[in-house]
């Protein structure tokens, strides 16, 4: 059985003094997009991590298709207590935009994969959905980043 050697509550920051280079992995699992600058803490988590050592983020889509579709055609834009519009949520997310924060804080990028797929019961009809299809291949594939809610990160810092 193991134990916890310290519990902390607070502020991912330097003021809470851990040990540089002494985690083979930090997990920030749905918690980037609650920080008003996620960026500071990639920064002070670079500096953490051993040799070898990588950071495993999961971040939710602004870019998924319910959420697009609801903007576009019924021009709503609501919060709420959970998913992708999740109303404790600071900042937004697109593929892109992760891969791009990744990489300026100077981590190489060893995979950003889709996960959480929508659901055909989460698009309002099969019609909608076979849409959606059409219109990405008829685009080579341009929206597939539109099918997740969210995206998983594995990055290491880059040499």
């Amino acid at each position: 059985m193991s134990k916890l050697d310290r519990v902390i509550v607070g502020e991912f920051s330097p003021e809470i003094d851990l040990p540089a280079g002494a985690f083979d992995c930090i997990l920030f699992n749905d918690v980037l997009e609650h920080m008003l600058v996620p960026e500071m803490a990639l920064r002070y988590a670079r500096g953490l991590l051993a040799p070898g050592g990588v950071i495993v983020a999961s971040i939710p889509n602004i870019r998924s298709f319910p959420i697009i579709w609801e903007l576009i055609f019924h021009a709503r834009w609501e919060y709420r207590d959970s998913g992708v519009l999740d109303r404790t949520h600071l900042r937004f997310f697109t593929k892109s935009s992760i891969v791009n924060m990744f990489e300026r804080e100077g981590f190489a990028l060893d995979s950003v994969c889709g996960i959480s797929t929508n659901s055909a019961t989460t698009y309002t009809s099969r019609r909608l959905r076979r849409a959606y299809e059409v219109v990405n291949a008829l685009f080579l594939g341009k929206f597939d980043d539109m099918k997740f809610v969210q995206f998983a990160v594995v990055a290491r810092p880059a040499v």
